[in-house]
């Protein structure tokens, strides 16, 4: 079995737990997800099956959308409502302060990731770190908020939509909203609704899949997902050079990768190197 399963994760559940059971249900022996989601957060989960699971560095659109909804007026030690209530008290913006503000986080920002989190320090987990008691300095990242779009507000209840750059902190855009305005707030609920091409749309609720007895129809094809890389029909002989590691001519105009297809069957990810294509990695089952 080889490709991407679209699952919707439901929240209060982690996203190894997730790859677990789906691995049980269908006995895959290679799998893995595409972007950790929270045990807080819902929403899209990208599974990759069998030898997809090379294909993580070859994700070319890293952008990802949310929908996010915070409170203003008090801080928790994870940044949302799972954690333990560390200060409360603050003000609670106006919805013109808060439109104010938010236009001035679209664009590019060095932010500091939550001290609960999975960024690594000396080689051992944040969280691990702070659930020990040791207080860490975690050194800002620049991430990238695509769009930012006020979806509510009221009571000091606010829902954001966020289109945001791999690697972003929602708990902490959140942080940095409040911290602007000069208050607190937390993440009540957070939702991902679209990771490159998977969507909640083309989805499978992850029950409905558990369900199911045949987990193949659920799948995405390696080439349906990464679309914007060209795919090329190669003969026996070529084939057999690109397989046992001998380059051939580039001929076919790859600026970059490529995927080498033979008798409908996918070969593997080709890459131009100096006018002539290589094996990169391996697909063929």
């Amino acid at each position: 079995m080889l490709g991407f399963i679209n699952v919707y994760k439901p929240r209060g559940m982690t996203s190894s737990n997730v790859v677990v059971k789906i691995r049980k249900k269908f006995h895959i022996d290679k799998i893995g997800h595409m972007g950790t989601l929270d045990p807080l957060a819902s929403g899209v989960l990208p599974i990759a099956v069998g030898k997809a699971t090379r294909m993580f560095d070859y994700f070319l659109d890293k952008y990802k959308s949310y929908v996010a909804e915070f409170e203003f007026g008090y801080e928790t030690d994870t940044l949302d409502i799972e954690g333990v209530k560390t200060e409360e008290g603050s003000k609670i913006p106006s919805l013109d302060e808060l439109q104010d503000v938010l236009h001035g986080f679209v664009g590019k920002y060095n932010q500091i990731p939550p001290k609960y989190s999975a960024k690594s320090v000396n080689g051992i987990k944040a969280y691990k770190l702070a659930r020990d008691g040791v207080n860490v300095e975690l050194k800002p990242k620049e991430i990238e908020i695509k769009c930012l779009k006020l979806l509510s507000y009221n009571d000091g209840k606010v829902r954001l939509e966020v289109e945001c750059s791999s690697g972003t902190y929602i708990r902490a855009l959140g942080r940095d909203i409040a911290y602007t305005l000069n208050t607190l707030a937390t993440m009540t609920n957070l939702e991902r609704v679209q990771s490159g091409m998977f969507c909640t749309q083309n989805a499978v609720r992850l029950e409905e899949l558990l369900d199911s007895d045949d987990c193949e129809k659920y799948l995405f094809s390696i080439p349906s997902v990464f679309g914007k890389i060209p795919q090329i029909q190669l003969s026996d002989e070529a084939v057999f050079k690109i397989r046992n590691g001998i380059a051939i001519l580039n001929e076919y105009n790859i600026e970059k990768y490529c995927f080498v297809i033979n008798n409908n069957e996918l070969i593997c990810v080709a890459e131009n190197v100096d006018g002539k294509l290589k094996m990169k990695t391996y697909l063929a089952e």
